[in-house]
């Protein structure tokens, strides 16, 4: 399998070629039947990137463990858990304020014998599911003092066996488990807490009930009327969607989780490690850097900045089966006019897949009328991007969905070619499939918020419009003209442009290495925009304003190489404090924030 950790973009240096990843075999099914195979090793994994765990922990960690999951330390972990329940209201009388109440739930003792400096790790085996019991469980951790001060055996206790292997103990749920002569290498990110699942092994046990709920979507049930719904699965998609299951069971092999603590930040990880070269590899990617240039031609002032250069054609086309599936059981609830139309669009729409591999770049503002939106991509052929996005919008409108575009008075800008388009989301014919809503009645209210919440969505963006300027395909949810007109400026002469957005470039390098997609900016703004449409909603519960918090950065990262996929969220650990009292003090709980 391959166990590889991406390496670091290198933004500055085009034609570096990364190094290569080792592959490793997947484990055989016996040989977990047999609970005989260890977790992969990871020996391409950096080795600041991975959790160090003490031999006489790894000798207690079973061999075949789908599932382990660790604490780098009570310590660690309790200063940062404790940092939040204090921003949240809590103090140290209460008992979420520690998490040592929580690991310490039916353990009596547990508290007066377990170290604090040293990791804790649980793991989960499927032996004893895959021969008709439970689980297997298995905790570990490091002890100081007499043992037997443990009381482990109680009403509903899992644990039937206490281990010893150096300065740590294992409790398990297996009567057979017993220290290993080896530790067991487990290929843990480095985190606060981390966890890494033998994913490849957990699907191919998997298979058999997933296919077996995929049958069951095939059969037509009746609905809490009695009326009998048609099924969500047409029974003619069914071979193609378990193949589609089966080669993602094929091409996955490990997935790892982690939540750090990286200087000021928090960052959190998840990461899929893939077999090189499988159908679900997303192959090579477009240039990021080339995508984080197209920044430069959108108008400046945004609240979030999206760069993407990101290609998933390849993984798309193991997964079309379902959206063909999807498309088939709406065409066969149409007239045959509209279901002939409906059939013919969404084939074009699938069409469109590989144009959105191309590089783009979008920003985002939130105004007091709502959002404002800006994107830019750069195609290999934009006449005939632009002919196939707008011959889309322009059929959209014909076809039996609740939104609607209808063209404006053809706009005409200097350079481009530009359609502009009227947003109109018929809010009543969302309401169509909710029967029973006789007045007074739970399902009138919820009528009632639905077509609230639709009349809302139709106003934050009521016109759209499109342009092709070259190469370029423009796009503008915004009423100021001037917007489209100084894009189009900027892609045809470069003192046009601004300067480039700097947070893309500065997320990638704080990535997990081979990013492909960043979003970036002020989550604060975003919250008051939303807060503000929920206040518009009649009956909903209210969002804090949080009049005053100041903007609250951060940024997420989406990489994809021929070994994965990863993603990562950060932010700094003061600005999430800052916007825990301010939530708690808008609820009563705690001190406004200062």
């Amino acid at each position: 399998m391959n166990a590889g950790r991406p390496s670091r973009p290198l933004l500055s240096r085009p034609g570096h070629r990364h190094r290569p990843t080792t592959a490793q075999p997947t484990a055989f099914l016996v040989v977990l039947l047999l609970a005989a195979a260890t977790l992969p090793a990871d020996g391409a994994v950096d080795a600041a990137d991975r959790l160090t765990i003490p031999d006489d922990a790894a000798r207690l960690i079973p061999p075949g463990s789908a599932l382990v999951v660790a604490v780098a330390s009570l310590e660690a972990a309790e200063a940062e858990w404790q940092g939040l329940a204090a921003a949240f209201g809590s103090s140290a009388a209460d008992r979420d304020f520690s998490l040592l109440s929580a690991f310490g739930d039916g353990l009596p003792g547990f508290a007066a014998v377990v170290r604090h400096d040293q990791p804790l790790l649980v793991a989960v085996g499927l032996t004893g599911l895959v021969l008709g019991g439970g689980p297997d469980l298995t905790f570990v951790f490091p002890f100081q003092g007499d043992l037997t001060q443990l009381w482990f055996q109680g009403p509903g206790s899992p644990f039937v066996n206490l281990q010893q292997s150096g300065g740590y103990a294992a409790l398990s749920s297996s009567a057979t488990l017993r220290p290993l002569a080896r530790p067991t290498d487990v290929p843990l990110p480095a985190g606060l807490v981390s966890a890494t699942a033998d994913l490849g092994l957990t699907l191919k046990l998997g298979l058999p009930l997933l296919e077996s709920g995929m049958a069951e979507l095939t059969v037509a049930k009746p609905d809490s009327t009695g009326a009998l719904q048609p099924p969500l699965i047409d029974p003619q998609d069914l071979p193609a969607i378990n193949a589609s299951l089966r080669t993602v069971a094929a091409s996955v092999t490990r997935l790892d989780l982690a939540i750090r603590r990286d200087g000021e930040r928090y960052v959190t990880l998840n990461r899929v490690h893939l077999v090189p070269g499988s159908p679900l590899s997303p192959g090579p990617q477009p240039s990021f850097p080339e995508a984080s240039q197209l920044t430069a031609l959108l108008p400046p002032g945004a609240d979030l900045v999206q760069v993407a250069a990101m290609d998933l054609t390849r993984p798309f086309a193991v997964f079309e089966a379902l959206y063909l599936s999807d498309m088939r059981r709406t065409a066969a609830q149409l007239k045959p006019d509209a279901a002939r139309a409906y059939v013919a669009w969404y084939a074009d729409y699938l069409g469109l897949v590989p144009l959105t591999a191309q590089p783009v770049a979008a920003t985002l503002r939130v105004t007091d009328d709502g959002a404002v939106v800006h994107a830019v991509m750069k195609t290999r052929d934009g006449k005939d991007a632009f002919a196939r996005v707008t011959g889309l919008l322009d059929r959209l409108s014909a076809l039996p969905v609740p939104l609607r575009l209808e063209p404006l008075e053809e706009e005409k800008f200097e350079g481009a070619d530009v359609r502009a388009y009227r947003v109109v989301l018929n809010a009543r014919s969302l309401l169509a499939p909710m029967p029973g809503a006789a007045a007074g009645t739970p399902q009138a209210a919820q009528v009632q918020q639905v077509a609230q919440v639709a009349d809302l969505f139709g106003r934050l963006i009521p016109e759209i419009r499109l342009a092709r300027a070259g190469r370029y395909l423009l796009a503008s949810a915004d009423r100021d003209r001037e917007a489209m007109a100084g894009m189009i400026r900027a892609c045809g002469d470069e003192d046009e442009r601004g300067a480039v957005d700097p947070r893309p470039y500065d997320a990638a390098a704080r990535g997990d290495g081979h990013v492909q997609e960043v979003i970036a900016g002020d989550l604060t703004a975003m919250w008051r925009w939303f807060a503000g449409l929920a206040g518009n909603v009649e009956g909903a519960p209210s969002m804090p304003a949080l009049a005053g918090l100041e903007p609250l950065p951060c940024h997420m990262t989406m990489s994809a190489w021929d070994g994965g996929f990863s993603g990562t969220f950060s932010v700094r650990r003061d600005d999430l404090l800052m916007l825990a009292r301010a939530l708690s003090a808008q609820a009563g709980q705690a001190p406004a924030p200062r």
